[in-house]
């Protein structure tokens, strides 16, 4: 019992500090920085013209999903839009690699990347909703 009240007071601290507002100011600085960088590597490696083997067929779609993931949780730590917003300019920049792809040597349009990059943004949402709730919990 003493334990869980241990962990609550050390989770309790780490929201108070993160809440801070040069703490804030600070990730979300970060997160606009890191948010444009990732665009510029996930888009020459898509439309690089290395081709992918069948075998790694499961791990280029958990790269979709991981990626669009990430891309979510960046774009919601740095800038201030909306949910549909950056659902839409997320599945826009997952469609218009896909569209490049199709006209690249090696490469081809798979409605299944659009679908893991979907699946990867709508669980980057679902993750910041559960922990935007623990956090408003704990204060």
């Amino acid at each position: 019992m003493q334990s869980k009240q241990i962990k609550q007071n050390k989770f309790e601290n780490l929201i108070k500090f993160i809440l801070q507002p040069k703490f804030t100011k600070f990730i979300k600085f970060s997160s606009k920085i890191s948010f444009f960088a990732c665009i510029i590597i996930i888009e020459y490696i898509a439309t690089s013209q290395k081709s992918v083997a069948i075998s790694e067929v499961f791990w280029d779609k958990f790269n979709h999903f991981f990626a669009f993931f990430v891309l979510f949780i960046l774009l919601s730590l740095g800038f201030g839009l909306s949910n549909l917003i950056k659902f839409i300019l997320l599945l826009a920049f997952g469609l218009q690699i896909e569209i490049i792809q199709h006209f690249l040597p090696n490469r081809y349009f798979s409605g299944f990347d659009i679908f893991a990059d979907f699946v990867g943004i709508m669980l980057g949402f679902l993750f910041l909703k559960a922990i935007n709730g623990k956090i408003k919990n704990s204060l």
